[in-house]
Parts: C-alpha cells; structure tokens; sequence
C-alpha cells in the first residue's frame, strides 16, 4: 500500500504528515519554545493560520484546541470526518 510523507517547517516549529491509502493519516505538529518578535514575514503568517482539530474523543480534541489557543492559533473542532465537512 503505497504511502505519503510531507514535512512543512518555519522557524522554530513545523507539521509533519503521514499518510496511507486506506489508513488515514497522522499530523504531528511542533511549536517554537519560544516567540522572536522579530522573526519573518513567515512567521507571523503561520501565527495567524487556523487548525481544524478532528478527533472522536473530546478530552483529546478540547486538549489540542486548548494548546493550540494558547499559542493564539484560532482553532475549529470536529467530533468525525462528516462533522469536520
């Protein structure tokens, strides 16, 4: 079964995605410790993106909203694929 690796990386942090036909997919996102206010243009792009959070437990799902609020990501949440459409 053929698979997908991509890697998005900034300063400090990135998003990696693992896929598989059939298989779904995994996200593993890192964030900088710590914030330069005098970082790029790339930065402060990312900075203002939003996640779209999808997970069928809620703990988990609130848990990564909440993390990912606190580094001022603005964050949607999604119980399943069809909620998330």
């Amino acid at each position: 079964m053929p698979s997908k690796r991509r890697h998005w990386a900034c300063p400090g942090g990135g998003v990696k995605v693992y896929s598989a036909l059939g298989g779904g997919g995994e996200f593993v996102l890192s964030f900088p410790r710590y914030f330069d206010p005098a970082a790029t243009t790339e930065v402060e792009l990312v900075v203002a993106a939003m996640f779209l959070v999808v997970d069928d437990e809620e703990a988990l799902r609130e848990l990564a909203a909440e993390l990912l609020r606190q580094k001022d990501y603005r964050v949607a949440r999604a119980a399943d694929a069809r909620q998330a459409l």
